[in-house]
């Protein structure tokens, strides 16, 4: 695993091998920061279950094992149908998922970030050694992982990127660096609020780029502030 990654997802990583747990382990103690949804390392290589608590070989990085889960439409211990909209929350923020499958989590060293509404644990965090890993007791959904964001962005140091026109595709390359590639056979403005210098092209750029078609480019902010 890559240490300049800034925040892998790992979502429903239904297998896990030793391998990569240990890649996980050792991005996690060198400062790194994961993701990990429900439905993750519960079998091994050989689609064995794992006969040690859940996540497997992981429950020291994550702080937690898992102690069952529910599924939309049975009947929890009660009786009651397990509904497939759920609540998380956190303070006064709040998102409301549709959801097949949660899990249910036992806290050890890992802390409640969010919750369901009914008092159990969505989303915990443990901070293991320099870095924190984050388990999800959903199955991957995109609507809380871009929710999640939104409340996990400053603390985990991320970078919001300006929307994109359709067709531009960006990836972050270095500090101040960011390369944007045109796949379309169109000419399109791309907005880039500040001063950049094209390293491929020569040109300095104000607030925004012309990418012709098929084209890209490496840009450069030229103030050592700006973030990108």
């Amino acid at each position: 695993m890559r240490k300049d990654y800034r925040l892998p997802i790992i979502p429903n990583g239904v297998i896990m091998d030793e391998a990569s747990a240990a890649k996980i382990r050792d991005f996690v103690r060198a400062g790194g920061h994961v993701w990990m949804t429900g439905y993750s390392a519960i079998l091994k290589p050989d689609i064995g279950a794992f006969d040690t608590p859940q996540p497997g070989l992981l429950t020291d990085v994550f702080g937690l094992q898992t102690a069952g889960f529910y599924r939309a439409g049975f009947l929890d211990e009660a009786g009651d149908e397990i509904p497939s909209q759920v609540t998380v929350e956190r303070g006064n923020s709040q998102i409301e998922i549709e959801m097949e499958y949660r899990e249910i989590l036992k806290l050890n060293t890992a802390e409640c970030f969010a919750c369901f509404s009914d008092g159990s644990c969505a989303v915990s965090v443990n901070r293991y050694e320099k870095g924190s890993a984050w388990y999800l007791a959903p199955e991957a959904n995109a609507a809380l992982f871009k929710w999640l964001l939104e409340e996990t962005k400053e603390a985990l140091g991320l970078e919001e990127l300006p929307a994109l026109p359709n067709g531009i595709q960006m990836r972050r390359i270095a500090e101040r660096q960011v390369f944007v590639l045109n796949t379309t056979p169109r000419e399109i403005a791309v907005p880039f609020p500040g001063e950049y210098r094209g390293d491929l092209c020569g040109k300095t750029f104000l607030d925004q780029i012309l990418l012709p078609p098929y084209d890209g480019e490496l840009l450069i902010a030229t103030d050592p502030n700006q973030a990108q």
